[in-house]
């Protein structure tokens, strides 16, 4: 679909989308509502993932699919960071606050992308999907701890459960990196400023 454009145009392009909009949809919320409240971000998140759900192709993807799938999953994860920046709204981050919420962003983005490398369900039809681990570095080895010590495996590697699992610690993901880069932000800045 895209291969007469060269990749040192494409990625360009791409990191300046995201950015775009994650700050477009910052100051959309911003218009909407004076602060972002702590349950719009989720709840705009699961209205993502659902549509996601309903649209996504039970076997592999055609071409004119690709991008409105990545489309929503972008917005999935930015939900996730501007839940975390909720927190720290009347916080100072140290910039303006569109732009912590589009550099934030870019950590969300390469999350979703060790999230896409950790393998396919659909490949391994009939099969147990892989385990959480990886999907996250750093949520997955809990949530497959998790599933070990309670004894899960058949309810949590199997169909519908694994992508209801996998969409949820996707959100807490992301959601948590944000939080502790938008925790630096702000703190590091007050504790800089004290003598």
């Amino acid at each position: 679909m895209t291969d007469w454009i060269p990749v040192w145009v494409l990625i360009p392009c791409g990191i300046l989308f995201i950015g775009l909009y994650a700050s477009g949809l910052f100051f959309l919320l911003k218009k909407i509502t004076k602060t972002i409240p702590v349950y719009v971000p989720p709840l705009l998140a699961g209205l993502t993932a659902v549509t996601y759900a309903v649209l996504a192709p039970s076997g592999p993807a055609p071409d004119y699919f690709v991008v409105p799938m990545l489309f929503l999953m972008l917005t999935f994860v930015i939900m996730a960071v501007l839940g975390a920046f909720s927190f720290f709204e009347g916080k100072d981050p140290g910039a303006r606050p569109w732009v912590a919420v589009a550099l934030v962003s870019y950590v969300a983005v390469l999350l979703l992308g060790v999230f896409f490398l950790g393998g396919s369900v659909e490949a391994r039809v009939g099969q147990p999907a892989p385990g959480f681990s990886y999907r996250f570095p750093l949520l997955g080895l809990v949530m497959d701890g998790i599933t070990w010590l309670l004894n899960l495996s058949s309810f949590a590697y199997f169909p519908p459960w694994n992508s209801i699992l996998l969409m949820i610690g996707l959100y807490i993901e992301v959601f948590l990196c944000s939080a502790v880069i938008f925790y630096v932000m702000t703190g590091g800045k007050k504790s800089a400023a004290k003598p």
